[in-house]
This record gives structure tokens, sequence and C-alpha cells, in this order.
């Protein structure tokens, strides 16, 4: 016989009440739509795995055209409700071009914290966290490229990131205005450390790795 699922899961100082459909803060309820309750339920349930827009839209309104704006809109409800700042994603995140993902830390009933695991790697644009799967991923401004990157001046398949373990290449894709890592031009498969800075044409991004040693962080400060 399997075990119920957990009525009550508790991230900071929220509890997120799945049998009452209730989002508490401080023990206190904090007001939550139907539908913005079920996309945080959604979210909380598939952590640490970012979901599609295209893939929320689907499973919020099942068979109902609704406007791109409404998910926009049904996330800005959930992180008034967290108060959590779009900037800071702190229990939501964004994957910029490609949809959002839970961030937090999860206590469930009976259980101590379960972090949500953070991916091995991932790019840094600015306010906005990328990230990078196991295999191929193609940078580039076209709606095929798992990192997009929607500026003119980067190409539609600009270059791709190879993600093996915590370790990554980049390689230019013959883009028209070239791939650098740190300043210098690629013109072949070149292996990336945590904190190297990768310009896609004019657009300057910073690869991550959770696999950088504390020494080598160490070292490049010195530097």
């Amino acid at each position: 016989m399997k075990p119920e699922a957990e009525k009550t899961v508790r991230f900071g100082e929220f509890e997120l009440d799945l049998d009452r459909r209730e989002l508490r803060r401080g023990g206190t309820a904090a007001h939550l739509s139907p539908r913005a309750f079920a996309l945080l339920e959604l979210l909380v349930a598939e952590r640490p795995k970012t979901l599609s827009k295209d893939d929320l839209r689907k499973r919020l309104w099942p068979d109902t055209y609704v406007s791109k704006t409404a998910l926009a809109q049904l996330v800005t409800e959930v992180r008034k409700a967290l108060a959590d700042r779009a900037r800071e994603g702190h229990w939501i995140r964004t994957v910029f071009g490609f949809g959002y993902g839970f961030a937090g830390t999860v206590e469930e009933d009976g259980q101590g914290a379960a972090p949500a695991s953070r991916p091995a790697c991932w790019l840094r644009w600015g306010h906005h966290h990328l990230t990078l799967g196991e295999g191929e991923n193609v940078v580039g401004r076209g709606s095929e490229a798992e990192v997009r990157i929607a500026v003119p001046e980067v190409s539609r398949r600009h270059a791709r990131i190879v993600v093996d373990g915590g370790t990554a290449t980049v390689e230019d894709l013959q883009s028209r205005n070239g791939t650098f890592v740190r300043g210098r031009a690629v013109n072949r498969a070149t292996k990336l450390t945590d904190g190297d800075e990768i310009a896609f044409g004019p657009e300057v991004l910073v690869f991550c790795s959770t696999s950088a040693s504390a020494t080598t962080r160490a070292v490049r400060r010195r530097e």
C-alpha cells in the first residue's frame, strides 16, 4: 500500500496546504486565486525542473486558448504572494525565453529540508539565469535554440555549448559576429571554466558551474 502524498509543503516562512488549497505566510493565509495556486503547486511538485511556458499553459488551461500574457499575470500574482522579486528569483526562477521553475528549499510533513538541486551549468545574462542541459545546447536567436538570445546581432544558430557532467565546451557555429571567450575568438571547441565571460556577438554572458572549486575562485579574485 502506497503512503499518502504529503498534504503540506513548507519553504521559508510559507506553507502550501494542498488539502485546504491554501498558501500561508507565518500562519496567516495569503491570497491566491485558484489558478495561481495551481501554478505554484505545479512548480513545487516538478522542482527542480524548469517547465516551458507552452507546457504550463496546456496544463493550467487545458483545451482552452489563452493569450501569452495570461501566464505572465499568474506568475506575477504568485510572486506578489511570496514577496518575490522577478530580478531576484528567490522562489520562482525565470529561464529567459523558455519558462519557469521553483528555486527554493522545500520541507514536507515529517521530513527535513530538501533543497531543489541546481543545474550543473548555466549562463548568467544580466538578471536572467539560462540553464544548460546535459549534452548539446544551441545558443542563438532562433526559436529552436535551447538558449535563446533574441538580439538581431546574434545568429539564429550562433554557437553550441556541450555539457558533460560538470564540464562544458563552447564552439562557434560560423556565426556572423563571432563567439569570444575571455576576449579571444573561438575557432574550435573551447573548454569553459566557472566565471568565464562569453561574448555571442555583442552580448556578454557569464558561464557558471557548480563544479568550480573554491581554489579556482580564490585565484581568480587575486588576479
